[in-house]
């Protein structure tokens, strides 16, 4: 009596067994399922600083009178959600995020962003990004496979440095991170645009960063921007 006992409990054991593997094994799957669907969620059409979007906006006529949205440090509890839920619905020519979009540099950060912008954060205007602190690798120490480099981070959002003209004013994106901001590197995409400036007469300049504090690079770099102006 005991052995059969005995055998039918080890029976029952080792189908409880399989039974919890398979359901471990099915609830991995589907989980990487969705990790990988996640990841494989590109930007909408309207998001980035690709040439397509910022022609989108040179090619429109002129307007009396138009209105833009600057947004940073997207990172507050449902924060951003519910002001996209407000932009909706107003005449807004288009947003610039000013850096730190996602918490930290990693892919699955930037994959996790790049989702929720095709859902919770979709909106019906161009929307421009400027690099933040957090949004980027900047020191080759600090590099991981798993985190998103300069390059990587221009294949996913477009260039870091970008312009565009729009209702004769002149809008210039510029990443002055410290490690990426090397005063050649902005100094020179800031010059190529100068000459045009003073050329054309543009009514209104505007010069979008990631916000700038402390001694560095990037104070550097802004002052002798103003020394050119």
């Amino acid at each position: 009596m005991k052995t059969k006992y005995l055998r039918r409990f080890k029976s029952g054991l080792s189908l409880g067994v399989i039974v919890v593997t398979a359901f471990l094994l099915g609830f991995e799957a589907y989980t990487f399922a969705v990790v990988r669907g996640e990841s494989q969620t590109g930007l909408p059409e309207n998001y980035g600083n690709f040439e397509r979007i910022r022609n989108s906006l040179t090619e429109q006529g002129p307007k009396d009178e138009f209105s833009f949205a600057l947004v940073g440090d997207t990172q507050g509890t449902r924060t951003f959600e519910r002001l996209c839920d407000e932009l909706r619905n107003e005449p807004l020519s288009f947003m610039v995020i000013l850096g730190d979009f996602v918490k930290t540099s990693t892919r699955g950060n930037h994959d996790y962003f790049r989702s929720r912008c095709a859902k919770e954060y979709r909106l019906p205007f161009p929307v421009f990004l400027v690099a933040g602190n957090r949004d980027v690798v900047c020191e080759e120490v600090d590099y991981d496979i798993d985190k998103v480099s300069p390059v990587d981070l221009e294949r996913m959002y477009g260039p870091r440095n970008f312009s565009f003209e729009y209702n004769g004013c002149l809008f210039i994106g510029l990443c002055i991170l410290p490690a990426l901001a090397r005063p050649p590197k902005v100094l020179s995409f800031w010059t190529q645009h100068w000459p045009g400036i003073v050329k054309e007469c543009k009514r209104f300049l505007c010069l979008l960063t990631h916000r700038c504090s402390g001694r560095s690079a990037r104070r550097q770099a802004i002052l002798r921007m103003r020394r050119l102006s």
